[in-house]
């Protein structure tokens, strides 16, 4: 699927599933039209659709903005490419422990990270 249909049927909710692919994918292009800014933005847009899918406990605040920041940071610094070949370059993004690094359990997976965002408690985001 295109990049354009993805992300009109994202914002429309009518995504059947959504993956961590997924998650990664919508803060790519995202960041593509607008940097970092638009990437956070439109990630918190997933917000929107866990609601729709009656999934709306399953969305965490600082995750989604930490991914959004570290996805940007990459397309930031990336050549313009489709999905499938940035995803290709950078395969760290689908090892969804990557912000691991970045946080403790003990901070992401607090009911403050969940509820807000967080920043880091071990090393910075890009």
């Amino acid at each position: 699927m295109r990049d354009e249909d993805f992300i009109r049927r994202f914002e429309a909710c009518e995504l059947s599933s959504f993956t961590h692919v997924d998650h990664v994918r919508v803060a790519y292009v995202y960041a593509r039209r607008g940097g970092t800014t638009a990437a956070v933005r439109g990630a918190m847009r997933i917000r929107r659709l866990a609601e729709a899918k009656g999934a709306a406990g399953k969305f965490h605040v600082t995750m989604t903005v930490a991914w959004a920041r570290v996805v940007a940071h990459l397309v930031e610094r990336s050549e313009p490419s489709d999905f499938e070949a940035f995803l290709a370059a950078h395969p760290m993004l689908l090892d969804r422990r990557l912000l691991a690094s970045h946080y403790s359990d003990a901070v992401m997976f607090s009911p403050e990270a969940r509820a807000r965002f967080v920043d880091p408690d071990r090393h910075a985001l890009p």
